[in-house]
C-alpha cells in the first residue's frame, strides 16, 4: 500500500475567475476512491513485490532484510555471524618512520655541575689568585720583580685555573689600550696555545658523534692539534676525496667546567648582595647574560650554520675580499665540526709583525702581497657589513679567529660567539654618528640613551649629562693630533659608555654589549695595523658604498613598478600603511588625554619600602618565634619543672648572638630600603 499524506490548504480561497476554490483534502479524499487510483496502487505493489530485494549498501548488511524478501533474524542473536575480520586498506609504501631526535631535546639541559665539583673549582680559583699574589710579593721581596715575569705568571696562573678565566684572559690579550704590552703579548698564548687534551679522547668522541669509524671519515688525521684553545682543539685531516679539512673538537668536560664556574660566581655575587656591597639584584642579568654566551659558544651545531650563512652572504655582498670557510655538516655534530682547511697568516702575526717590525714577516707579506692598511680598512669594512646589513655579526674578532690569505683576503673563523641588532637600534647607531659628525653632543647623549631602553627607574637629565661628558672627551682625543692612536679609537668612548651604566646601575642587552665589544675589538685591530687611519671616515666610505647599492635596488624596483604596475604586496603594504595612520591618529589623542604627573609612579618606590619593612618584620617575629619556642623545649626536656615561657622570652631576647643576628639583618634591609627610596622615577 502506498500512502499519500494530504495536504491542507486554506478552504474558500479564489481562483484567477473567481470561482470559490475547494480545499485540497476534499479533491484527494475524491481520488482516494476512485477506481484510477485503485489500479494504480495495485500496479505499483505488483511491481515492488517482483523487483530483486535490497539486503546491502556499500558493502553493509541492511537490517531486518534478506535476500528472498523476508525478515532477518535480529540483530545480535548471532554474534558469530557479526564478528569477523573485513576487508582493510593496503598501504600504497611501506611508512619508515626515523629516529629523529630535535636538538632542543638534546640541548635543553646540555650540561651540569655538581656541589663538591663546583666547590673544588672554587678551591681551584682561591689557589690560582693566591699563587700570583704570593709570587709577585716573594719577586719583590727578593728584588727580582720585573713585569715580564708578571705577565708569564698571571698567563700560567690563568692557564691553571682553566675555565671561564680563560675566556676573560683572551679578551684581555687584546686590549692593549687597558693592560701594558708585554702582558697582551703574554696573553696571547692563550688564544690556540692552551694545552691539549689527548688526541684518543678527541678520536673517541669524532667516532660517537658521528657514528663511523675515523678511518671510515678521513684518508688521513693528523694526532697533533694544530690549535689548542679553551673550548676546542683542530687537528688536520684529510677526505677520502682528497680534500684538507680542519677537525674542530669540543673538550671532554669544558661544558661542566663552564657551569661550575658560573655556580661560584653566583654564591659570590649573592654574597656581595646579601651584604649589601653591590645593590640587590643587579648581577642576576650579568650572570644570565654570561651563561648564555658560553653555551652559545659550545653549540658546535649554532656555529656551524652561522657560518655557512656568513660563507653564503658574503659571496653575495658585491666585496670578494672576505668569506668563511666551508662546512662539511655530513662529518659535524654537537661536539666536532669538520670545515675547509684554511691557510695563511694569523691577524695576531700580521700584528705582531707590523708592531714589533719583524723581518721575516715583513718579507713573507710581501710575498703574500699583504697590505696592512689594506687589512685594516676590509676590517672595518666587514665589521660594518655584519653590523648594517647582515642579519647577524662576528662578536669575538681577535686576532686568533681571522686568516689573512693572499692578496688581503680575510677568513672569519670561529662563529660561537655572534650577535644581532634590531632594526630600531640600527637606525639608532646611525643617527649616533650622524650626530657625533655633527658634533652635537646632547643628540649623541639622547641617542645614546634610546639604546639601553628600558630604562629603570632614574634622573634621565642626570645620565644624559654623564654620558655628554664621556663622548666629549672622547670626541677631543679623536680630533687631537697629538693623540696615541688607542685614544682615536672608540675604546675610551665606549669604555666610559659603561662605567656611565654602572653607575647609574642600567642594565644592557647581551646583543648591545656584543655590539659595543665587537666594535672595540674591529677598531683597536684595524688601529693597531694602520695608527692613521681615520674610523669616522670608513664609516662614511662604507655607508657611500651602501647608498649606491640601495639606489640601483630602488631603481629597478621603480622601473618594475612602472612597467608591470604594483604588485599584490604593494597593496598590502598600502593597507597596513593605513592602519599605521588610523593608530597614530588613536595615539596622537591618547597622547593629548594624558595627565602631566603620573602619582602612582611617584609613590611605588614608598609602597615598596612599606612593604619590605613589614615582611622584615614579620620574618624577623617568626624567626624570633622559632628561636624561643627551641629553647624552651631544650629547657623542659632538661628540667623537671615547666620552665617558665616569660623567661625563655628575656632569655632569647638578651642573648648578645640573638641581638647581633638580627642589627645585622636590619642593616642590611635598612641598606636596601635606602637603595629603593633613591631611585629616581622616570622623567
Amino acid at each position: 500500500m502506498i500512502f499519500l499524506h494530504r495536504i491542507n490548504s486554506r478552504p474558500g480561497t479564489r481562483n484567477k475567475k473567481g470561482h470559490i476554490r475547494k480545499s485540497t483534502g476534499e479533491a484527494l479524499d475524491r481520488w482516494y476512491q476512485s477506481r484510477s487510483f485503485l489500479r494504480l496502487n495495485l500496479a505499483v505493489r505488483d511491481a515492488v513485490a517482483e523487483r530483486p530485494r535490497i539486503t546491502t549498501i556499500a558493502g553493509f548488511r541492511l537490517p531486518g532484510r534478506s535476500e528472498s524478501g523476508g525478515t532477518d533474524q535480529p540483530v545480535g542473536n548471532s554474534r558469530s555471524q557479526v564478528i569477523g575480520p573485513m576487508p582493510r586498506r593496503q598501504s600504497v609504501s611501506p611508512v619508515v618512520v626515523q629516529d629523529i631526535q630535535p636538538r632542543v631535546m638534546r640541548l635543553a639541559s646540555p650540561f651540569k655541575a655538581g656541589l663538591f665539583f663546583s666547590l673544588g673549582r672554587l678551591m681551584i680559583w682561591l689557589y690560582g689568585i693566591s699563587s700570583f699574589l704570593l709570587g709577585t710579593a716573594t719577586d719583590k721581596i727578593l728584588r727580582r720583580d720585573s713585569i715580564d715575569r708578571r705577565a708569564v705568571r698571571l698567563r700560567e696562573c690563568i692557564a691553571g685555573i682553566g675555565g671561564t678565566f680563560i675566556k676573560i684572559g683572551q679578551q684581555l690579550s687584546i686590549r692593549i689600550d687597558l693592560i701594558p704590552y708585554r702582558y697582551c703579548v703574554e696573553l696571547t698564548r692563550l688564544l690556540d696555545k692552551a694545552d691539549p687534551f689527548p688526541s684518543e679522547d678527541a678520536i673517541r668522541i669524532i667516532e660517537s658523534q658521528t657514528g663511523r669509524k675515523i678511518s671510515e671519515m678521513f684518508a688521513a688525521f693528523d694526532p697533533e692539534p694544530i690549535g689548542s684553545a679553551s673550548i676546542a682543539c683542530v687537528y688536520q685531516a684529510e677526505l677520502h676525496t682528497g680534500e684538507k679539512v680542519a677537525v674542530k673538537v669540543r673538550r671532554p668536560g669544558v661544558g661542566e667546567t663552564f657551569m661550575a664556574d658560573l655556580r661560584v660566581m653566583g654564591w659570590i655575587f649573592q654574597w656581595l648582595e646579601l651584604t649589601t656591597i653591590i645593590r640587590p639584584g643587579f648581577t642576576s642579568n650579568v650572570l644570565q647574560e654570561l651563561r648564555d654566551t658560553l653555551l652559545e659558544e659550545l653549540d658546535f651545531y649554532k656555529e656551524a650554520r652561522f657560518q655557512e650563512l656568513f660563507r653564503r652572504r658574503a659571496r653575495t655582498a658585491g666585496r670578494s675580499f672576505f668569506s668563511a670557510p666551508r662546512v662539511y655538516p655530513q662529518f659535524s655534530g654537537e661536539q666536532v665540526m669538520v670545515q675547509e682547511f684554511v691557510s695563511g697568516i694569523w691577524l695576531s702575526e700580521l700584528i705582531a709583525g707590523v708592531e714589533q717590525n719583524h723581518q721575516p714577516t715583513l718579507d713573507h707579506m710581501r710575498k703574500l702581497n699583504i697590505d696592512p692598511k689594506l687589512v685594516a680598512r676590509r676590517l672595518l669594512w666587514a665589521s660594518h657589513w655584519g653590523l648594517w646589513e647582515n642579519i647577524f655579526f662576528h662578536a669575538d674578532p681577535h686576532p686568533a679567529n681571522i686568516i689573512i690569505r693572499q692578496d688581503s683576503r680575510l677568513i672569519f673563523i670561529d662563529f660561537g660567539a655572534s650577535g644581532s641588532l634590531t632594526e630600531s637600534r640600527r637606525l639608532a647607531m646611525h643617527e649616533l654618528f650622524a650626530r657625533e659628525a655633527e658634533e652635537d653632543l646632547e643628540g649623541i647623549a639622547r641617542v645614546a640613551l634610546t639604546l639601553l631602553e628600558p630604562l629603570p627607574p632614574m634622573d634621565t637629565d642626570k645620565v644624559i649629562h654623564a654620558i655628554e661628558k664621556v663622548f666629549w672627551d672622547a670626541m677631543i682625543a679623536q680630533r687631537s693630533e697629538h693623540s696615541e692612536w688607542w685614544e682615536k679609537t672608540s675604546a675610551n668612548l665606549w669604555l666610559g659608555f659603561f662605567r656611565v651604566t654602572n653607575q647609574f646601575k642600567i642594565p644592557m642587552g647581551v646583543d648591545h654589549v656584543r655590539m659595543i665589544r665587537a666594535t672595540l675589538l674591529y677598531d683597536t685591530l684595524a688601529a693597531r695595523l694602520d695608527n692613521q687611519i681615520d674610523l669616522g671616515e670608513q664609516y662614511r666610505s662604507f655607508m657611500r658604498d651602501a647608498g649606491k647599492k640601495a639606489k640601483k635596488r630602488l631603481q629597478k624596483k621603480i622601473r618594475q613598478r612602472v612597467e608591470r604596475g604594483p604588485t599584490p604586496t604593494d597593496y598590502v603594504k598600502f593597507e597596513r600603511l593605513l592602519k599605521m595612520g588610523d593608530r597614530a591618529l588613536y595615539l596622537a589623542q591618547r597622547v593629548m588625554n594624558l595627565r602631566t604627573y603620573n602619582f602612582g609612579a611617584l609613590l611605588g618606590k614608598f609602597v615598596s619600602a612599606v612593604i619590605l619593612l613589614v615582611t622584615v618584620t614579620f620574618q624577623t617575629i617568626a624567626a624570633t618565634g622559632i628561636i624561643v619556642l627551641a629553647v624552651y623545649l631544650s629547657r623542659w626536656i632538661g628540667q623537671e619543672s615547666e620552665p617558665s615561657f616569660n623567661d625563655t622570652i628575656r632569655t632569647v631576647v638578651n642573648n648578645p648572638w640573638y641581638i647581633a643576628g638580627l642589627t645585622i639583618i636590619l642593616l642590611i634591609n635598612v641598606r636596601r630600603m635606602l637603595f629603593r627610596l633613591s631611585d629616581d622615577e622616570v622623567r
